[in-house]
């Protein structure tokens, strides 16, 4: 009986307890022990427990009366479902509402561009009628003009075909006749007709209109016709920039580079050699500022530490909390691949490797080699030539001294996923210009261009989903970004005088 009580019983217990009435409380058997009833709960071990498991092994444990539980565990069953109710399930709905309409507009897109490319090929095929008549008529002119001139021509050899004859049986009649006086007539008529005669070629008309082909070029008729390439869809802004933004002026004449921790934001000017840890309240506040110090870049971690790499040192250092004193954290020497490798730009993975970007300098009688690298430092210091960790893909921008400057995306094998070097844009005068790149939690890249005062917006397959023009918001020669827990987006930017800006926008999806 106690075996069928435990079986019973054995998958009965705070859950089916807590979904009874609060008016009264079902009475459940004890498994361990079937012949006591459940009356405390345990809160070290999580468990309902009788008065004989409260002697055999919970005298010490924080107890309470179930009565007391019950409540507790319905006031959280209350919260998470008023969690789920009124947080988890609007943001689902909103999201699936924002697919809907995506699919909605890419649907009125494609209706809208067929409708465009149809009407094209309606007037296409109209212009070619009209130029194929036009052809036609012209064509048929000119063989007009030269079948007048050919028989007007013919006629008049005709004429002195006929003229010719008449001389020919002339001489033939005369030449056998025996009156002196009609042969001497006929001969010297004969003879001045022939003395006269002129042998002239009349010239042939060779000149016509032919019919020239143009090629059959994929490209001309691209160029012709028209093609299809990038757009964004109108009235798709999922990723929009609240208009009030927040704008501070800093003593600087540019934010190089802007990093933020958990309750830290951090700004550097390379050139002046200056590192500042700021606030951006209702203005900026220097918490802290650290002179004669050259960094290239910098990266916050999450315990508020400072990673940082200085201009030509091949050795990353580390900025604890609280301390003034920096410390190395890592060491790139000469004995790697025979190599002088500085670090040039660091970055935080979500598992918290560090990836670093490197220069290599191969030194070589009379000349020197320049590469590129991504190094991922692993937990134990040791570094390994791959691009990146198993559970991302990194985002590289790479500016060359030659060649197009580009966002590159590499899979954790090292290959090249994409390539983003711009799209055209009406009245851009200058090439494209990313100056920093940054990801946000719905993984959309946003690189800003500081030649044109652009930012532009990427999803993770590096195809543009917004091109945001910053000179409306006031802001001009954007340099540096970060994005801090809120989605906010900070963009640092550059001046002809100490006074560069930094401003606060605000990242949200469109409802």
């Amino acid at each position: 009986m106690a075996e069928q009580d435990e079986k019973k019983y054995q998958y009965l217990g705070a859950q089916e307890h807590i979904n009874l009435p609060s008016h009264k409380l079902q009475t459940i058997s004890c498994i361990s022990h079937p012949t006591y009833d459940l009356i405390l709960f345990c809160r070290d071990c999580n468990d309902l427990i009788c008065s004989k498991c409260l002697t055999n092994s919970h005298q010490r444990h924080s107890m309470c009366d179930i009565d007391v539980i019950h409540s507790e565990k319905l006031k959280v069953l209350s919260n998470q479902g008023d969690k789920i109710n009124k947080q988890y399930l609007p943001f689902v709905s909103s999201e699936k509402s924002k697919f809907k309409e995506m699919l909605s507009l890419h649907t009125i897109s494609y209706e809208s561009e067929r409708e465009k490319i149809t009407e094209k090929d309606g007037k296409l095929k109209d212009e070619i009628s009209k130029w194929t008549s036009l052809l036609l008529r012209e064509k048929e002119k000119d063989y007009l003009m030269a079948k007048e001139y050919i028989d007007k021509n013919i006629s008049l050899l005709e004429e002195k075909m006929k003229e010719l004859k008449s001389s020919a049986t002339l001489t033939e009649e005369y030449r056998k006749n025996n009156n002196i006086k009609n042969v001497c007539h006929i001969s010297d008529g004969v003879q001045n007709y022939v003395e006269e005669f002129v042998i002239e070629r009349h010239p042939l008309p060779f000149l016509t209109l032919t019919f020239k082909e143009e090629s059959d070029n994929a490209c001309e008729l691209q160029n012709m016709f028209g093609k299809l390439e990038p757009g964004f869809l109108r009235n798709a802004e999922h990723a929009e920039f609240v208009s009030e933004k927040l704008s501070y002026t800093t003593n600087l004449n540019l934010v190089g580079k802007v990093s933020t921790g958990e309750n830290t934001i951090w700004i550097k000017n390379t050139k002046k050699a200056i590192l500042q840890e700021i606030k951006l309240e209702n203005e900026i506040y220097i918490e802290e500022e650290v002179k004669d110090i050259q960094i290239r870049d910098m990266v916050a971690l999450k315990s508020g530490e400072l990673l940082l790499i200085l201009v030509n040192n091949p050795t990353i250092k580390i900025r604890k909390k609280g301390e003034k004193k920096m410390e190395n954290f890592f060491n790139f020497n000469k004995s790697w691949l025979y190599a002088n490798v500085f670090p040039t730009t660091v970055h935080v993975l979500n598992n918290n490797r560090v990836v670093v970007g490197t220069t290599e300098v191969k030194e070589q009688p009379g000349r020197e080699i320049i590469t590129g690298q991504v190094v991922v430092l692993t937990e134990n210091g040791k570094n390994i030539r791959i691009t990146s960790n198993t559970n991302r893909d990194i985002i590289v921008l790479e500016r060359p001294q030659k060649g197009n400057r580009r966002l590159r995306s590499l899979d954790n094998e090292g290959n090249i996923k994409w390539d983003y070097t711009g799209i055209e844009i009406q009245k851009q005068k200058q090439c494209f210009d990313p100056w920093d790149v940054v990801t946000t939690s719905h993984d959309n890249i946003i690189t800003c261009d500081f030649s044109n005062e652009n930012l532009h917006i990427l999803n993770s397959k590096g195809n543009v989903i917004n091109c945001i023009r910053l000179t409306p918001l006031d802001i001009y020669r954007p340099v540096s970004m970060a994005i801090m827990k809120n989605e906010t987006l900070i963009i640092g930017c550059g001046s002809t005088t100490d006074n560069a800006k930094i401003h606060k926008l605000q990242i949200r999806s469109k409802e």
